[in-house]
């Protein structure tokens, strides 16, 4: 998959693809369609206080992806 990687205190971040995270029982994967800058994204990346390798981007909207869980499902 692809994410906006920070990779040290750098301000400058880049598009890199990444390993699909391994889930726990109790999380889902979601499949983004679009997101957002939200300020906090710019101030974590810029003051140097995100770790190395960090991946930026709070606000987001997309669809869940085929998983097992034991999270309630909504109806």
């Amino acid at each position: 998959m692809k994410a906006l990687v920070q990779h040290d205190p750098d301000p400058k971040a880049v598009v890199r693809q990444v390993s699909v995270p391994k889930l726990d029982k109790n999380e889902v994967l979601i499949k983004v369609a679009y997101v957002a800058q939200n300020p906090i994204d710019w101030k974590l990346s810029s003051g140097g206080m995100s770790p190395p390798n960090a991946i930026i981007g709070f606000d987001l909207a997309g669809t869940l992806s085929p998983w097992e869980t034991t999270l309630p499902i909504p109806t």
